[in-house]
């Protein structure tokens, strides 16, 4: 399974992610344990997570495939020092079509963060992918693009209220049906003040707590194997911007 849950809020965005990765050839399925599927940025203050194909094969011969973490992992170390978002995925983009031959399935990456803005921390969303419809059957594969999801914006509680989820979840009905019921009571909770310590860093471990509910439901209720060990998660501050990554086990 893969689950990436984004959550703007009104202390800033928080993004946690599942580690399974699932590998597949012919009827043969085995699930791995330890990927890292979201990332920080500390000079643009934002995060990425990968979703989809777990892989992107070389544009020239012998098209070795490369995994899209160790993708990101590389290239988020050689722009350590750029600080505009902008011209981070635009570079990520024409890496990625320029070094890499086109997945047979969509191959997505989720980003949201918060940009200063005269003084002020505002919260954005991008995404980068090679499907405007990724969960078709037969999605239409091309070259990758970039689409900003959402302009930096102050938390609007109309349309931030509840995390976004993205990934191929693999659940069926049960799973599905059983996220978004725990999501709606949380914030219900949330809207009438019974939950105590609102903070980033409590959502932060909300969101954390949705994924992993979400994974073990998959092996109680004999969906999947695809259990998760660990919940990776970053946050970003509409306060001063900061990054914070966090591991949930």
């Amino acid at each position: 399974m893969t689950l990436i849950l984004t959550n703007v809020t009104p202390y800033g965005v928080v993004m946690a992610a599942d580690d399974a990765l699932t590998e597949r050839y012919g009827d043969f399925v085995r699930i791995l344990n330890g990927a890292t599927k979201v990332f920080a940025h500390y000079g643009c203050h934002c995060a990425l997570a990968t979703w989809g194909a777990g892989a992107l094969p070389y544009r020239d011969p012998p098209y070795m495939p490369v995994a899209i973490e160790f993708i990101l992992r590389g290239f988020i170390r050689e722009t350590s020092e750029v600080d505009r978002v902008e011209i981070l995925l635009d570079g990520l983009v024409e890496r990625l079509n320029g070094e890499y031959r086109r997945p047979n399935g969509p191959a997505m990456i989720d980003v949201a963060g918060c940009k200063l803005v005269e003084g002020v921390w505002l919260p954005f969303a991008f995404q980068i992918g090679n499907s405007e419809d990724p969960y078709h059957w037969e999605p239409e594969i091309r070259s990758f693009r970039l689409r900003q999801m959402r302009q930096p914006a102050a938390f609007n509680i109309s349309t931030d209220e509840y995390p976004i989820a993205n990934g191929i979840v693999n659940t069926g009905y049960w799973a599905d049906a059983y996220f978004d019921g725990m999501v709606a009571a949380a914030m219900s909770s949330e809207r009438a003040d019974r939950v105590p310590g609102n903070t980033l860093e409590d959502r932060q471990a909300f969101l954390a707590c949705a994924a992993r509910a979400v994974s073990d439901l998959h092996v109680a209720m004999d969906l999947s194997k695809s259990v998760s060990t660990r919940i990776s998660s970053v946050s970003i501050s509409s306060a001063n911007g900061a990054v914070h990554p966090a591991f949930h086990f």
